[in-house]
């Protein structure tokens, strides 16, 4: 959320604390209405608050001083209230056609342009020797208490450092090398004509590299060259997290690694890569929704549902520690000659402990991996994400959900027909099980029949089951992998 109106209403009460959990809001108008209370420290810590409105109420208290410290903030009208106490005189108080006060007579002192009367001086006691020697030998103390927590936090970062790069040297060693000449002579120099795929964190591009093999010689090999953009915030920390994913994760639905590169380019600037086998077939987004690709059979997408979920349940349940994905979308699933689905980027992947497996019974997440904010595509991430909610494996299987629905329905969940309320997950849920066949893919409709109608019902029931808002509510991703096998098995041996 980035703007909350709330003005000329009749609510009353205090403002909530839990307003400051909103940390994308820029405006909030809360102006005219019956509110009475002290103004939350909370609001002062949504860092990209840009207006803050609460002119016209009975507000009392003092003004919290962290709302000097939002350097985006733009307007602050504290007007007509009963706040009393200080100004302060720090950021936007210090900016007169930003701040109105006006109509709050308890408040003192601030900018002399605001003409407020000047606060109380403070009455300056007696010292004692004793007072004065603690009020010595306290900040002392705290000084070199700092001292120490500061060389230690320099200590630990130091050990993170080194620890993240032997963890990248660890994994490159386990790969053959190939020096950044080879790979812009492999990709023809990088140039758009060539380029297959771009992200946030780095670019792919199709090439071509030489490779000795004992039975047939020399022979060239297409690859796809991931080039990581390093000057963008957060490149390193993606390539970090996709070499310590790669390296836990060998799996026949999982795009494999051939080699990587750790080098400089010839601008002198640091260059790190991955190269990967290329899938001829390209992304399964492309032959869903893109123009020159033919829609696949149903068929064809309960082999790819089926290799997803298979993927999903060794990266959840035979990896250890537990792989979560976090970025699970169509243009992640690549696809072979043969259509077989392999998930890929693992640029926002997250290894968990033991102790982080998907959410308790009760959603809480208390058991889930550290709070990492939104993590993924939107129309795709879970909704915990979205309100702060820990990472856990119970996010990858919403993302699966939506995936499998987009596979069946044939619209995106960002597809301009999901407003007002509607979402992907909605209209499927709808939909079951009598409207099932006027909502699925038109181009799996020639093949009506009994066992077409209840299989598609049926796949629409797992994404649904799979994609629902509660974490404690959705169905696990190895009961899916189960029933989608059995779906598909059962499809085929009726069609023969």
């Amino acid at each position: 959320m980035e703007t909350l109106a709330m003005d000329s209403n009749f609510f009353s009460g205090s403002i909530p604390p839990s307003f400051g959990n909103l940390k994308g809001l820029q405006g909030l108008n809360l102006t005219s209405n019956n509110l009475s209370g002290p103004i939350p420290d909370e609001l002062g810590r949504i860092s990209v608050l840009e207006e803050l409105c609460l002119a016209q109420n009975n507000l009392s208290g003092g003004i919290p001083a962290l709302l000097g410290n939002l350097s985006s903030l733009l307007k602050l009208d504290l007007s007509h209230n009963r706040l009393e106490g200080p100004v302060p005189m720090n950021g936007v108080f210090a900016n007169i056609s930003a701040l109105s006060v006006a109509g709050n007579n308890g408040l003192c002192g601030g900018m002399p342009e605001f003409r407020l009367r000047p606060c109380p001086a403070r009455h300056v006691k007696h010292r004692s020797p004793q007072r004065l020697l603690l009020q010595i030998l306290i900040p002392v103390g705290l000084v070199s208490l700092l001292i120490a927590l500061a060389l230690y936090t320099f200590s630990s970062k130091t050990r993170s450092t080194s620890s993240k790069n032997q963890a990248e040297a660890s994994f490159l060693d386990n790969y053959p090398r190939v020096s950044y000449a080879e790979l812009a002579k492999a990709t023809a120099g990088f140039p758009p004509s060539n380029l297959i795929g771009e992200g946030k964190y780095g670019s792919v591009y199709r090439g071509v590299l030489p490779q000795t093999s004992k039975d047939s010689g020399s022979e060239e090999l297409d690859v796809a060259v991931k080039v990581f953009q390093l000057h963008q915030s957060g490149s390193s920390k993606s390539f970090l997290a996709e070499c310590d994913a790669l390296r836990r994760v060998r799996h026949r639905n999982v795009v494999g690694i051939l080699t990587c590169c750790s080098s400089i380019d010839h601008r002198g600037d640091e260059f790190k890569t991955l190269v990967f086998k290329f899938m001829p077939r390209y992304s399964l987004d492309r032959w869903l929704h893109h123009e020159g690709f033919d829609r696949l059979s149903l068929i064809q997408r309960l082999n790819i549902a089926v290799d997803v979920a298979s993927a999903l349940c060794y990266f959840h349940n035979d990896c250890q520690p537990p792989v979560v994905h976090c970025d699970l979308k169509p243009s992640n699933i690549l696809l072979d000659e043969e259509f077989t689905a392999r998930v890929g980027d693992f640029g926002l992947a997250k290894v968990v402990s033991d102790l982080a497996l998907a959410a308790p019974p009760d959603g809480s997440g208390e058991n889930s991996a550290s709070s990492l904010g939104i993590r993924g595509t939107v129309g795709y991430v879970a909704p915990e994400y979205g309100v702060g909610g820990e990472v856990s494996t119970s996010g990858d299987v919403y993302s699966f959900g939506i995936v499998l629905l987009e596979m069946i329905i044939g619209k995106a969940p960002t597809d301009e027909m999901f407003r007002d309320g509607l979402s992907l997950h909605s209209f499927a849920a709808a939909a079951l099980p009598e409207n099932v066949l006027r909502a699925v893919d038109p181009v799996l409709l020639p093949q009506q029949s009994v066992e077409v109608s209840g299989c598609l019902s049926a796949v629409v029931g797992i994404g649904v089951s799979c994609s629902k808002q509660l974490l404690s509510d959705r169905m696990s991703i190895g009961s899916a992998a189960v029933e989608l096998r059995a779906l598909r098995d059962a499809y085929l041996s009726n069609v023969h």
